[in-house]
């Protein structure tokens, strides 16, 4: 992303009213994981998936968090 962190796009959703209740997952590729999902998590990713990632397994996470929201 040119102009914003990752970071930065999930803090401005979680923080817009119209926006929070929006499932948010990030799909990353960075060289620290750990750091990045606990971060990720805390301003509030529903999902934390590492690259690569087999195209069955990201669909089914997909569908199993919009099942999880239909719940809520």
């Amino acid at each position: 992303m040119p102009d914003k962190s990752g970071f930065e796009l999930l803090r401005a959703v979680k923080a817009d009213p119209r926006l929070r209740s929006i499932p948010f997952m990030v799909f990353s590729s960075t060289a620290r994981p750990e750091a990045d999902r606990r971060k990720s998590l805390e301003l509030g990713a529903d999902e934390f998936l590492m690259r690569p990632l087999d195209i069955g397994e990201l669909q089914a996470r997909i569908e199993a968090r919009l099942e999880k929201r239909k719940e809520s």
